[in-house]
């Protein structure tokens, strides 16, 4: 097996060697000619029908080999373009941002590598290996980032912005081979690159984003920046509420995986918040203030039964009137209270995405058109 992998190398150093002795580069920016970003021959793959075991497991690998080989291009270029830009005499200067293509033979081929293998093997290895992939990609763009520790946080930020740019351009392009992996579910591959940079990379820079967004807002990376945080909070967002539907159904997410403990168990605490409906008046009062419970022992729901719902059964004319009177002195009361809460100074917009409110719009739909039992 070291054998075979010592003479794969050597293989793949001798591609490399011969596309650089003829003057093309492995990659380049996205252009009407669509060149290549990567270019591998290999032989027609068999019918997986009659491949045993072993053939399927070091065609698994082969296929994470490209994917991996795929990330290193983009990283690469991102060091190339990093390195440019500090050793530059303007390195603060905007520049014109450019994407990179896998060559399409090539995407296609291993396209159709992975439906097959899919079909033999299912999903359960492949989404682990490919989530590990993510994972050593994005610490990958981090570590570049904490070399520019002590440098112009302008600078940092035009990184990050890139970096960013990196992560987007290379999951698009991933994405386009490894989207019926996510056939019939809520995730994208995009979306799942996204939600590991905002974990890994985009909560551990709040100091420099509020930073920038402090500066002038002619300034080409505040933009650039503020896209990124929503854009990554987003994903996050609604990849961490597709997962945990899919807890909840008792299916297993595959999001599982690459969720941080924090990042979910904060999602299900919000979750399992009481319902305002089913609030007291005082416990709505500080909810609008912002004074939520910390409910560290949780008592068992009892249903509630409305005093209106008591008037209505009971038959007695003086305990509606009570009702009533008690009714009154609720209304009043928190007419009061509300005219002492504090205005929240911004209102938070719920982060949900496009897809999930189409989803759930159908959903209602349908639960309209299903006739009553």
């Amino acid at each position: 097996m070291a054998k075979r992998n010592k003479q794969k190398a050597k293989a793949s150093k001798n591609l490399v060697s011969s596309e650089r002795s003829s003057g093309q580069s492995l990659i380049s920016p996205e252009t009407p000619n669509d060149f290549s970003l990567l270019r591998v021959s290999d032989p027609p793959m068999e019918t997986l029908k009659f491949i045993n075991p072993e053939r399927i497991a070091n065609l698994r690998e082969e296929i994470m080999e490209s994917i991996n080989q795929i990330y290193n291009e983009y990283l690469n270029d991102y060091i190339s373009r990093k390195k440019k830009r500090i050793s530059s005499k303007n390195p603060l200067e905007q520049r014109q941002s450019y994407n990179l293509v896998v060559d399409k033979a090539f995407r296609r081929k291993l396209r159709e590598e992975l439906k097959q293998l899919i079909h033999s093997e299912g999903t359960q290895e492949l989404h682990n290996s490919l989530y590990e992939s993510v994972h050593t990609f994005v610490d990958s763009l981090n570590g570049q980032l904490a070399e520019l520790m002590g440098k112009s946080k302008m600078l940092q930020a035009i990184c990050l912005a890139e970096a960013y740019h990196t992560l987007q351009n290379a999951s698009i392009e991933i994405e386009k081979i490894v989207s019926c992996m996510f056939e019939d579910t809520e995730i994208t591959f995009e979306n799942v690159n996204k939600l590991v940079f905002y974990e890994k990379i985009v909560k551990n820079s709040v100091p420099l984003i509020e930073h920038v967004k402090s500066q002038d807002q002619r300034h080409f990376v505040v933009p650039l920046i503020q896209k990124m945080e929503r854009e990554s909070k987003c994903a996050a967002s609604a990849l961490t509420s597709a997962t945990f539907s899919s807890i909840s159904m008792n299916e297993s997410g595959p999001l599982c995986n690459i969720l941080s403990d924090d990042s979910f168990s904060s999602y299900e605490e919000e979750c399992q918040t009481e319902p305002l409906h089913n609030m007291s008046l005082d416990e709505l009062v500080n909810f609008i203030n912002g004074e939520t419970k910390n409910n560290t022992e949780k008592k068992p729901r009892k249903n509630r039964k409305s005093k209106a719902s008591t008037a209505a059964n009971s038959r007695s004319p003086n305990s509606e009137t009570s009702v009533n009177t008690s009714f009154d002195q609720e209304i009043e009361n928190f007419k009061q209270r509300l005219e002492t809460c504090k205005i929240l100074p911004k209102r938070i917009k719920p982060l949900l995405s496009q897809d999930y409110m189409n989803s759930l719009r159908t959903k209602i739909e349908a639960l309209k058109e299903k006739p009553p039992a």
